[in-house]
Parts: C-alpha cells; structure tokens; sequence
C-alpha cells in the first residue's frame, strides 16, 4: 500500500508537541528550568545527571560488539574516556522552549554542564562577555554577526583522543617546530583565542529593491578581529610580502594601514578597501572604505542603541560569546531580490519545482515587525542557545523527524527497485 508509512505521522506530532501545562519541576531541573521560558508553547527538559554513566554503558557494549563483527575499532578506545576528554560526562540536564510572540518565534535551548570548561565546552570561550560587535557597527547595520573562538585547550584534548586510537604520530607531529613562526602546533593553538566580528551595511532604497547591483555599490562592510595581533607580528610581513597586490603602507600613532593604489580602486564601484593594524588596542580591522571604518572607530551612534536592534534581541542573552542580527531591511530587500529575480525567470527551469516552498519561506522571514537574531552564551551554569526567528523548535524537530521518514521511505523504495531488477518482473515469475 501508498499510504502504508502515514499511521506514523500522528506519533510524530504527539512526540514533538510538549504540554504547557503547569506541573511540578523535578528538583534537578530547577536550574535549567530558569534558563528557558517554561510559559513558552513548546517546553522540553530532560534529566541527564547520572544517566550518562548508563549510556558509556550502551556505547561500550556497541565497541565491543562492533570489533567482534570485524571492524577497525583500536583496542584503547572506550567510551568512558572518550566521554571525559570530550566534557560530555559534565552533563547534568538539557532544556529547550519556544514561544510564538510577534509574529516570531523565541527559542532557548539549554545545556546544563556546572560550568564545566572541559572538552567541547572550552572551544566557546569565557562566561558573562559583553557583546563586541553591537558596539562597534553604527546604528541601521544590517547583518551583524561576532564568532569567538577559543582553541587553547584544543590541542591537549586533540593529543588525549589520538592516545585513545594509538594514533602516537600525531602527537610528534604537534611537537615539531613550525620555522615561520618558530613555534610548534601545540604552542600555536594554546595562544589562539580570538572574536571575529563582521558587520555588513546594504543599501536597502527603493532602486536596491530590484537591482542587485545597487546593493553590492551601495553597501559598506567591516571586520575586526581581536586576539590575534602577536600572530600578525610574525607572520604579517610575509602575507603582505606573498600577496599579488602591491599594497600602500602607512603608519600613524601605533596604527598600520594598508590599502590599494588608487588607480586599481577606479574600478572598485566606489570601494576603498584597508587593512589596519591596531597594536595598541589589539584589533586588526578590514574596511570596505575609510570612511565606514572612522565611524565604527568612533563608537558614537552604535547598533547597540538603536531601538530596531533592541527590539529583535528582546528576550536573549544581553552578554555572550556569539551572535547574529539580520535588519528587517535586509529580510525585506532579500524578498523584493526574489521575486524580481524569478519573474524572470532567473533561478532556471527547474526552480519550478521548489518555488512554492520557498515563496511561503520569504513570507515568513518578514511576516514580523522585528529582525532575527541568535545569541550564543555561556554562564556559570551552562550553555543557551536562544534565538529570534520564523521558526520554533518545535518546528525543526517534526521536520527533521519527517525527513528521516521520508529518506527511510526513499531507501526502500530504492531496495525494492534493486530487488524488481535482480528478480524482473513478478508477473513473469511462475
């Protein structure tokens, strides 16, 4: 039968739908409980404090069946270390909610570890930072996106897993000098902790509505990235030295200034772009134009204060370690690229076949007043993930659970296709 798999769908829904209802919160939830909106419409909460000593358990029984089977799994690998070295054994609960308000959907997922800095955890950096990039891009910003990056405890955890699979070459090989820098791969990775913040300004008038060219002339883009300078320092003269451009240099006060010559930047549509190096205050700036890199430089008017700003991160974290905004200017130019673009039919023929779903999917992204933003931060306690957008958990996690379906229908589909080939025609079997 056709419809043989669709008795599943219903189970579905009951498993990704939550009760809102109000009910007594197990005591080690507590704490993650406060971390998510337990009035939201979707609410999630699952202890794992003592539960992930029974699934190494599972996991040991899995490796050793799996060598008995043949396969190539090293002997020194158990799931207990493996879990320690990847701090997953810190975890204590997890808990998501999403609550449909503004016509978007506020989502919060949260991963209750004690604080723990170990394995995994330590690649996302220190708790309670301020926010980088808000401060920087001036008010109206359109995208603003800022990644910290933490890897000084990336290389003992990489050595420990590498022991585990009696991998011991790699372990020499992060010991050996690099001569550019003269130091080794470990040394490297130990000092590298680093925010990376990118702020892009498009031009969203009426023109830009149905011309792309307009937006790419018009806008104006920015990246700073902190942390990073002594790395510069050694290498920066050779990069400079390598690059095929023949770049301008100049220094002032402690700043470092490269840029392109002006007979190159004639063709540029109006760009000027800069690499400044700041040693003073440890940034290393690249500018579109000089003129977009004085007013981040000054501070004065920034995107943290502008009202559009606060509003699409209202209900996030207010610190973290990263984060993006999308302007409602953006969303709304980004739908106006669209449909310009598929009146004529610029995507293809086959577009046809998607344009439905993705029509629906522009609907949303601007069917709220606000723009979209996500937050990434850490807190004594744990991890949150929250977020601002035309989605809610919920949603994701019944699409991922169809997808599986539908690909598990595909696969067999696919089999029994083979098996049609091997055997032909059943008709013809007598």
């Amino acid at each position: 039968m056709k419809n043989k798999h669709l008795f599943i769908i219903p189970i579905l829904t009951l498993i990704c739908c939550s009760s809102a209802m109000s009910q007594d919160i197990h005591p080690s939830l507590k704490k993650t409980a406060s971390k998510i909106d337990t009035a939201g419409d979707y609410i999630s909460m699952t202890k794992l404090d003592g539960d992930v000593a029974a699934i190494t358990q599972y996991l040991e029984i899995i490796l050793k069946t799996a060598r008995s089977n043949g396969e190539s799994i090293p002997e020194n690998i158990n799931a207990k270390d493996l879990f320690s070295i990847l701090g997953l054994d810190t975890l204590k609960a997890i808990g998501s909610s999403a609550k449909e308000l503004d016509n978007a959907w506020i989502n919060h997922s949260y991963i209750e570890n004690g604080g723990s800095t170990k394995g995994l955890f330590s690649l996302i950096g220190e708790s309670n930072q301020d926010f980088v990039v808000p401060t920087i891009c001036p008010a109206g910003t359109d995208l603003a996106l800022q990644v910290q990056i933490d890897l000084r405890e990336l290389a003992p955890m990489l050595m420990k897993v590498a022991k585990l699979s009696g991998k011991d070459q790699m372990t020499a090989d992060m010991e050996r000098i690099i001569p550019e820098i003269n130091m080794t791969p470990t040394q490297l990775i130990a000092k590298l902790k680093m925010t990376v913040s990118l702020a892009i300004d498009i031009n969203t008038d009426e023109n830009t509505q149905t011309n792309p060219l307009a937006i790419i002339a018009g806008s104006n883009a920015i990246m700073r990235i902190d942390g990073v300078n002594w790395l510069w320092d050694k290498l920066g003269d050779q990069i400079i030295a390598q690059s095929s451009i023949p770049l301008e240099k100049s220094e002032l006060d402690g700043m470092i200034t490269y840029t392109i010559p002006a007979e190159m930047r004639k063709d540029m549509l109006g760009y000027s772009p800069q690499l400044i190096i700041d040693k003073a205050n440890g940034h290393i700036w690249i500018s579109s134009k000089p003129e977009f890199y004085a007013i981040c430089k000054s501070g004065n008017n920034s995107l943290a204060k502008s009202t559009e700003f606060k509003a699409a991160m209202e209900h996030l974290p207010s610190k973290g370690n990263s984060m993006m905004y999308l302007s409602k200017g953006m969303l709304f130019t980004a739908q106006s690229q669209y449909e310009s673009a598929a009146k004529v039919n610029m995507f293809g023929n086959d577009f046809a076949k998607g344009k439905e779903i993705i029509d629906r999917l522009m609907e949303d992204i601007t069917e709220s007043d606000k723009g979209w933003a996500m937050a990434l931060s850490k807190d004594p306690d744990g991890i949150l993930l929250a977020s601002r957008g035309p989605v809610g958990l919920q949603h994701l996690n019944f699409a991922t659970k169809i997808i599986s379906l539908l690909t598990y229908m595909n696969i067999q589909k696919e089999e029994e296709k083979v098996m049609r080939n091997k055997l032909g025609p059943l008709d013809n079997l007598e």
